[in-house]
């Protein structure tokens, strides 16, 4: 299991994960959270967009990898 805390509007929302979901399936549940549509949603980790069909294991890096956390 794994933590995405997202940036958004001024607040940390948090979203647990399994390491091999996509990216998409991901930002569905913040958007689902937040009353949002997930297609118009951009987001960036590390000062690049992540693609949505990537999964948090392939996007995360090193650091994060081992703590199983990520800031978006």
């Amino acid at each position: 299991m794994a933590t995405i805390i997202f940036h958004f509007n001024g607040n940390k929302i948090s979203i647990q994960c399994q390491i091999e979901d996509s990216f998409d399936k991901i930002s569905q549940q913040l958007a689902n959270k937040i009353n949002k549509n997930a297609e118009n949603l951009l987001f960036i980790y590390n000062g690049s967009y992540i693609k949505k069909e990537q999964t948090f294991e392939q996007i995360v890096n090193y650091i994060d990898k081992n703590g199983k956390t990520m800031d978006v």
